[in-house]
């Protein structure tokens, strides 16, 4: 899944609208299962991004089993806390993960922000 173009009307990704929205100038990629895509509800991120170019070049060598045991090794770096109410940490997880929900944000082993914040 990509995402590309459009306005991005909070920019930071802090939950905060911003008072004029930015134009989108990058793609955001996320891995997900034709179910989970049928199903809805997904969120394309910055963590999905970055989980998607640890997986990449995996997604047409290997099984999607395979893959989704990659994505759940890839989890325990960035989420700690359930997500989706379903009483585990696995790749759903990461495709609910809201940015602008405070309680998301915390559900994470990082601080969410410092993805935006420019280097030195």
């Amino acid at each position: 899944m990509t995402a590309a173009g459009g306005q991005d009307i909070d920019a930071a990704d802090d939950g905060v609208p911003d008072a004029t929205p930015t134009s989108n100038q990058g793609t955001l990629h996320a891995l997900a299962t034709a179910a989970q895509w049928r199903a809805g509800g997904l969120k394309v991120s910055a963590l999905t991004d970055i989980v998607w170019r640890y997986t990449r070049n995996l997604a047409d060598q290997v099984s999607p089993e395979e893959v989704s045991i990659r994505l759940g090794d890839l989890l325990s770096p960035f989420i700690r806390t359930d997500l989706t109410g379903d009483g585990r940490v696995d790749p759903g997880d990461l495709l609910r993960f809201n940015p602008a929900n405070a309680s998301h944000r915390a559900a994470l082993n990082f601080d969410y922000q410092r993805l935006f914040t420019p280097d030195a």
